[in-house]
């Protein structure tokens, strides 16, 4: 119906930019993913300073395995809005996974100072990671993320540890609490591999997205 809804205001509108907007985010929660890169670079065509839409074309090359390209999207959605959580969380989540410490970090401050779904403080992540490097800190944030219930955030690093049964077991969590978030999940949890496992596949036909991966 969602589907549907967006191709008709799009057919009586076509330059409004919000319809091509949240038409991506659907086609992106249906698995849609060609179409709904399409659809957010029609609406960065029509709003070129949209802070979200260049962060969500940043998710949308991040998902493609193509870095060079999220990394520009999501540095180019924080020119125009230093603040937007969503671009924090997968800038940050970008310079850990290439290992650059320095950047991660920086962007972890800001992170927190800008969202409730941080995890650990930057600083208590350094100490993780002077004790014992990558794993120490993916094993900060889950620790920090239990705590909250944050279900896919805590998935999503248990994903970057390798504890793709742990993350899977998150995810049955939000499942079972009906998570809001369940619709976005392919943009949860950022790592291409566990996107890849078949039990992902079929987590999304559980909950009734289409695609399967």
């Amino acid at each position: 119906k969602a589907d549907s809804a967006f191709r008709r205001a799009i057919q009586l509108s076509p330059g409004y930019v919000n319809a091509h907007k949240w038409y991506g985010d659907v086609l992106n929660a249906a698995g849609q993913r060609d179409q709904a890169l399409a659809s957010f670079t029609r609406a960065l065509q029509l709003d070129p300073l949209s802070a979200i839409t260049n962060a969500n074309l940043g998710g949308m090359f991040l998902a493609r395995g193509d870095t060079a390209q999220a990394l520009a999207r999501t540095q180019k959605a924080l020119a125009l809005d230093p603040t937007l959580p969503l671009a924090l969380r997968m800038i940050a989540r970008m310079y850990f996974a290439r290992g650059d410490t320095a950047a991660f970090f920086a962007a972890q401050e800001r992170l927190a100072a800008n969202s409730t779904r941080a995890g650990a403080s930057a600083d208590a992540l350094r100490r993780a990671w002077q004790s014992g490097g990558h794993d120490a800190v993916c094993r900060k944030q889950i620790e920090a993320f239990t705590a909250g219930k944050l279900w896919f955030e805590r998935a999503d690093w248990r994903a970057e540890l390798g504890d793709f049964d742990g993350a899977f077991h998150d995810l049955d969590l939000a499942v079972k609490e009906r998570s809001i978030l369940l619709p976005l999940v392919r943009g949860e949890i950022l790592n291409p591999a566990f996107q890849r496992d078949p039990r992902f596949g079929a987590l999304l036909r559980r909950v009734g997205l289409q695609g399967g991966g």
